[in-house]
């Protein structure tokens, strides 16, 4: 087998069997103007935090799907579509490219894991209220004297963010049950009143929360 058809390996497999990156990247080849799809498809293949070797697997298979369609690309040209692609992912939906991991990466971020953990244990009997009226003082404290660096500060801020991030976490996930609950509850019912009653709830709730 030859140099080329080794390189050509790759992209034979992944024509074979389309990923969801290689389908968007195929689309952003047709129409870079409209390529919401393309990006929608690709961020909820990828996730808000992927790994870096998660990154750079889709991105091979958005590459490939991008030169399927469009195989007049040549040399950089693909490179250059998936760095204008990534930006458009950053924009919309906030996620960059991870970095690679190295060695001391990774100490870092067991240390980083560790001191969360230790925080979260010295707050775990304190509520969330308490911690942001604490938070909400010590900025006042140091309004009053800017020179002086409150310790409890910067403390208090990481704690609050990760309970809010853990909250927010957490709600994400019973939406995601509730709605699945709900299309499968919807797709099983045959009564079109009882369907309707709940569409009218819902467009209810809508409204208000478009008012409000």
């Amino acid at each position: 087998m030859t140099g080329v058809q080794t390189c050509a390996l790759p992209i034979f497999i992944a024509q074979a069997i389309p990923t969801q990156a290689n389908q968007a990247g195929a689309l952003f080849a047709r129409s870079e103007i409209d390529a919401d799809e393309a990006l929608t498809i690709y961020a909820r293949n990828l996730g808000t935090e992927p790994t870096y070797t998660d990154w750079i697997a889709n991105r091979t298979d958005w590459i490939n799907g991008y030169v399927t369609e469009k195989p007049q690309a040549k040399g950089g040209s693909a490179e250059q579509a998936f760095t204008r692609f990534a930006n458009q992912l950053n924009n919309k939906f906030g996620i960059v490219t991870p970095k690679a991991q190295t060695q001391a990466s990774i100490k870092k971020e067991k240390e980083r894991a560790k001191k969360a953990e230790e925080l979260a244990e010295k707050y775990k009997d304190i509520p969330t209220s308490q911690i942001t009226e604490n938070l909400k003082q010590a900025y006042e404290l140091q309004a009053k004297n800017p020179t002086k660096k409150l310790a409890s500060l910067k403390e208090l801020e990481k704690i609050l963010r990760a309970r809010t991030s853990a909250e927010e976490a957490e709600n994400r996930e019973e939406l995601k049950q509730a709605r699945a609950r709900l299309s499968e509850l919807a797709k099983a019912c045959t009564d079109v009143e009882r369907i309707q009653t709940a569409c009218d709830i819902l467009d209810e709730a809508n409204f208000e929360i478009s008012i409000s």
